[in-house]
Parts: C-alpha cells; sequence; structure tokens
C-alpha cells in the first residue's frame, strides 16, 4: 500500500546517501594563546595547543572518522588517535588536541603530521605542520640563578628572602607563577638557599619578555 512504498522509498534514498562519497579536507594550526608565554613557539615546560579543522566537502556523510597525529619530535605529549565519528556532507568540526612541551624540548622545531581516517575509505590528505620549539625559559632561569649565587657569595648571605610577586599585568600571571616554581625546584638543590630576591626574579621576566 501506500505507507510501504513510502517507507521503501526512504529506505533507498538512505542507501543512495549512504553510497555518496565523502571529501574529507583538514588543515591545522598551532596555538599557546592561553599558556605562560604567548609567543608562537612552543616553550619548555609550556602547555599548548594544536587545532585541527576538519571539513566534509563531499555529497555523502564521512563515517566512523578518527584522526591520527604523530610528530618527529619525541619531548611533546598529546593524544596520538582521536575519534570524531560522523560528520554530515558540508559539515566542520574543530578538534582541539593539547600538548605538554618538556622542560628539555630544546631549540629547535616540531613536525606535526596529521591525517584522518574514514570508514570506507575516503580519507582527507595527510597535513603537516612545523612548530618552533626553545628553550629560552630554561636559560633565562639558569642565568638568574647563577647570579642570585655569585651576589650570595660576594656578600657572604646565606640566605635571602622574597617578596610576594603580585602580578600588575595579567598576561604575566601564569608566567610568574610558572617561573617561581622552577625557582623553587631549582633552590631547592642548594641547601643554604630557600627562596629569591624579587630584583632577581624580575629581571628573569624581563629578560625572557624581550625576547619576543
Amino acid at each position: 500500500g501506500e505507507a510501504m512504498s513510502k517507507a521503501f522509498k526512504e529506505l533507498i534514498s538512505k542507501v543512495r546517501v549512504g553510497l555518496l562519497p565523502a571529501d574529507m579536507f583538514i588543515s591545522i594550526n598551532f596555538s599557546d594563546r592561553d599558556s605562560f608565554l604567548p609567543n608562537n613557539t612552543l616553550d619548555d615546560g609550556e602547555d599548548a595547543e594544536l587545532i585541527v579543522t576538519v571539513m566534509n566537502k563531499g555529497k555523502g556523510s564521512g563515517y566512523g572518522t578518527n584522526l591520527e597525529v604523530a610528530s618527529d619530535n619525541s619531548r611533546i605529549a598529546f593524544e596520538k588517535n582521536i575519534v570524531i565519528g560522523d560528520i554530515p556532507a558540508g559539515g566542520k568540526r574543530d578538534i582541539k588536541i593539547n600538548l605538554k612541551a618538556a622542560k628539555d624540548i630544546g631549540d629547535g622545531k616540531a613536525l606535526f603530521r596529521v591525517n584522518l581516517n574514514e570508514n570506507r575509505g575516503y580519507n582527507s590528505k595527510s597535513v603537516a605542520l612545523n612548530v618552533p620549539t626553545s628553550n629560552q625559559i630554561n636559560r633565562a632561569i639558569d642565568n638568574i640563578v647563577t647570579e642570585v649565587i655569585r651576589q650570595m657569595r660576594q656578600k657572604g648571605w646565606k640566605r635571602i628572602a622574597i617578596a610576594e610577586i603580585e602580578p600588575i599585568d595579567s598576561s604575566y600571571a601564569k608566567l610568574d607563577k610558572y617561573l617561581l616554581k622552577e625557582f623553587f625546584n631549582r633552590f631547592g638543590h642548594i641547601k643554604e638557599i630557600s627562596v629569591v630576591e624579587k630584583s632577581l626574579f624580575d629581571k628573569t621576566i624581563k629578560s625572557i619578555g624581550s625576547s619576543f
């Protein structure tokens, strides 16, 4: 009857849509906007992200899609495989991949390669992105630690005190917090020194600030 043929037509149209090809595209961007040192570089100890935009320019859905992420730099932690699922024809998704740089990431670059797999084989072309890496925070802290020790020996001090650091400029708040923690970590190995002088700490922030 009427209802039967309607259901049959719907089924046929569903099968047809299922057979239509997907056409998957991806693009990637790096962002360290929310990190303690936003300078478009993956700095030592920093948290940043890759933003992958997935688009389906085909007439059919992209089924069971997943992203594969790889890097030639072993000093960065990130998720290697991300399940996205179905993406309808004309659909678009932004996927954030968290990156965590090791404290000894070094000066150089990290090459990221991303590709998208689709169940029926309508995979995207693989895309690559080079991100510069830097050990500048380590260097700045090392220099200041050396300077602190030099001054202490010169003056015969056994301990120095730190004033609480109140970041005036909020964009420095995260950097302040990170540097302070790093200072305490490093000075912890030197028994006579428990804390750091504020003026030297400020110098670190200036030396890093002037490098971007």
